[in-house]
């Protein structure tokens, strides 16, 4: 904003919580310098903004407060980019945890399937068959959610590489070699 909106709407107007002034004259009175002192205030024309005083109370001596000065800088854009700041690391922060709780469902879940799978393979009974095919189906739609949880958590953008098929294949091999 111009200088000029800033006098028809000027700066000093009131502190948009009361107990803020009462804290600015107690600090006034208390030092003859206040520097960096930063609330909320509401300008003449209603628009709440945050600004930062520096100001000193001008004495009659060692008598009273004869007038302050001092200036006010307009920091509402600067308090606005620190709060998304901490919005940031807190949506950070939750991707953090979300892909730690998903890691920790993960690993039973594949325990769950493999072994779904290896009762399919050796159960003939169709009733028991049926029960294993519905936890595997529960297993499935966990696994989705689980998913969609490290996606919101870390969105990656998948790329195509080219890879070795036989060390993946190899490794698949090593796997099922393990003892039951």
């Amino acid at each position: 904003e111009s200088f000029e909106q800033y006098r028809k709407a000027p700066l000093i107007g009131e502190y948009a919580d009361p107990a803020d002034f009462t804290r600015w004259r107690d600090l006034m009175e208390g030092q003859r310098e206040l520097t960096g002192f930063e609330v909320r205030q509401l300008r003449a024309d209603g628009k709440e903004i945050w600004i930062r005083e520096t100001a000193r109370a001008v004495r009659d001596g060692d008598g009273p407060i004869k007038y302050y000065e001092g200036s006010i800088e307009d920091i509402t854009q600067r308090k606005a980019l620190q709060q998304r700041l901490v919005h940031s690391e807190r949506l950070a922060a939750i991707g953090q945890v979300a892909a730690g709780v998903a890691h920790e469902i993960n690993t039973p879940l594949a325990n769950i399937s493999l072994m779904g799978d290896n009762l399919l393979d050796l159960c003939q009974e169709p009733e028991v068959r049926k029960l294993v095919e519905q936890i595997l189906a529960q297993v499935a739609f966990q696994s989705r959610i689980v998913k969609d949880l490290l996606h919101f958590a870390r969105p990656t953008t998948q790329q195509m590489e080219p890879g070795d098929l036989k060390s993946v294949i190899d490794g698949g091999l090593a796997l099922l070699e393990l003892p039951d």
